[in-house]
C-alpha cells in the first residue's frame, strides 16, 4: 500500500483495485513463439500501477500459462505446476549503467489474497474475450494441471488434431505430449 499526496496536502492511501486495473489493461503484444515442435501464442497486457499480465495459449486456444505481476506481487498458473504466488525481487547490479534484473521468489504456500486479486482482475479484463476469461478463471479456480486431468481429457484438449486418439497409441502419445509441455516450461 502506497500513499498519494492530494492537492490539499492530505495523504490519501492507495491500494490495488483489481476491477479498476483489469478494466484499464490493454494488449500491447500478441506474438506466436516457435519452439522445436510447437507454436505458442503469447499475449502481454499492461496498464495502471506497473501491472503486467501475460498469457500463453496453444494454437487451439487452450491456456498453458498465465502470469500477473502487480505492486511487487506475482501470481502464476501453468499447466505443469498449477497456481503459484510470490514476490518480485530486484537484484541490484554492481556495475554502473547496468539495469537491475528481477527475480521471482515463489511462496511456499499460495497467498490467497494474491490469487483472489488475479481472478478479480481477469474477470474485469474487458480487453480479453469473455470466453478466454472464463476458461482461464476455471483453470485457476480448479487449479487444473496435467496431473489433475485424466489422460484422455488431456489428450483430447492438448493433443495434435492430426493424431487420432486410440487406446493403443494413448499411453505413449500422452507421455510424449506431457514431456513436450514440461520441456516448454524449462525454458
Amino acid at each position: 500500500m502506497g500513499a498519494k499526496k492530494h492537492e490539499d496536502d492530505f495523504i490519501i492511501p492507495m491500494y490495488f483495485d483489481p476491477k479498476r486495473v483489469g478494466e484499464a489493461l490493454y494488449e500491447v503484444s500478441n506474438d506466436v513463439l516457435q519452439t522445436k515442435k510447437h507454436e505458442v501464442a503469447s499475449k502481454w497486457y499492461t496498464g495502471y500501477d506497473d501491472t503486467d499480465f501475460f498469457t500463453w495459449q496453444d494454437l487451439s486456444g487452450n491456456f498453458i500459462k498465465a502470469q500477473l505481476t502487480y505492486c511487487g506481487q506475482v501470481f502464476e498458473w501453468n499447466l505443469v505446476t498449477g497456481v503459484k504466488t510470490g514476490v518480485l525481487i530486484e537484484e541490484e547490479s554492481p556495475e554502473k549503467g547496468i539495469k537491475a534484473s528481477e527475480i521471482i521468489q515463489y511462496d511456499t504456500q499460495v497467498a490467497g489474497h494474491t490469487k483472489q486479486n488475479a481472478v478479480d482482475l481477469i474477470r474485469h479484463l474487458i480487453n480479453m474475450p469473455e470466453e478466454d476469461r472464463l476458461k482461464l478463471i476455471e483453470n485457476i479456480e480448479s487449479n487444473r494441471t496435467i496431473d489433475s486431468m485424466s489422460q484422455e481429457e488431456f489428450w483430447l484438449k492438448y493433443g495434435h488434431s492430426d493424431v487420432k486418439y486410440s487406446k493403443s497409441k494413448f499411453l505413449l502419445g500422452w507421455r510424449i505430449l506431457v514431456h513436450q509441455i514440461r520441456q516448454f516450461f524449462k525454458r
